[in-house]
């Protein structure tokens, strides 16, 4: 059975540090039409008008999406190949947004809930989702409904060891 667990982001970044990320998309260029990958070489291509804001973010640079059709795409990479287990951070700023769930990072083979391979998305305004199929089924895990504050910035952290799913923010 699989539980929704809240971890410390001490123990999330030891594990992340173990290993050092596959891929880094630190999101932060200022110009021009890709998102440059610095550590695996998987550069993404900015879509539909993200707006870079080089003296925005936390370290000095970010990008806008409007919520609706913004997106870096970074075409075949595919970071669940492997071990079985992966780990994905992002920092975001929570807003309210429109509708009940607002996609932050995901990979899918369609438009369809049970298209996705995995995801970390906002729902609600005020939780994050992490969504992820193994052997043909969609596991979800949602944060309680008050994790989030319009206007803060979150690290997010979701983790798969190959048999169980955690999720946390901070």
């Amino acid at each position: 059975m699989q539980r929704a667990i809240g971890v410390p982001l001490a123990l999330l970044s030891t594990a992340l540090l173990a290993q050092g990320p596959v891929h880094h998309w630190p999101l932060d260029e200022g110009t021009g039409a890709l998102a440059f990958d610095i550590a695996g070489g998987s550069n993404g291509i900015l879509q539909n008008g993200v707006a870079q804001q080089p003296g925005g973010g936390w370290f000095g640079g970010a990008y806008q999406f409007d919520g609706a059709d913004d997106r870096v795409d970074l075409g075949p990479c595919d970071i669940t190949t492997g071990t079985g287990g992966f780990s994905i951070s992002l920092w975001m700023k929570a807003g309210l947004m429109t509708g009940t769930e607002q996609m932050l990072l995901a990979k899918t083979v369609g438009p369809a809930p049970d298209d996705y391979v995995w995801s970390l998305s906002q729902v609600n305004s005020t939780a994050v989702r992490f969504r992820l199929q193994t052997t043909g089924t969609v596991t979800e895990l949602t944060t309680t409904g008050s994790s989030l504050f319009s206007g803060s910035l979150y690290h997010i952290a979701a983790t798969y060891d190959g048999s169980m799913m955690r999720i946390g923010t901070h």
